[in-house]
């Protein structure tokens, strides 16, 4: 599973996509539910854009390294 989202990680395209995604998104002090959040790089990129708080839920054991 950690092999799998180090990939997700390391897509510096797909990130760029999901960080200008969110920045059209989030407004400073949202908070988010991030669900299925994995490695919660998509949380971290909310709360770069100002997001007041993210809140990351993930059944899997990846919730586990975090």
């Amino acid at each position: 599973m950690l092999e799998e989202h180090l990939g997700y990680v390391a897509d510096r395209i797909r990130l760029e996509r999901f960080r200008a995604a969110i920045a059209q998104t989030i407004n400073a002090g949202d908070r988010i539910a991030d669900l299925g959040c994995g490695s919660g790089i998509l949380g971290l990129l909310c709360l770069r854009t100002g997001a007041g708080r993210v809140y990351g839920i993930d059944s899997t054991t990846m919730i586990e390294v975090m």
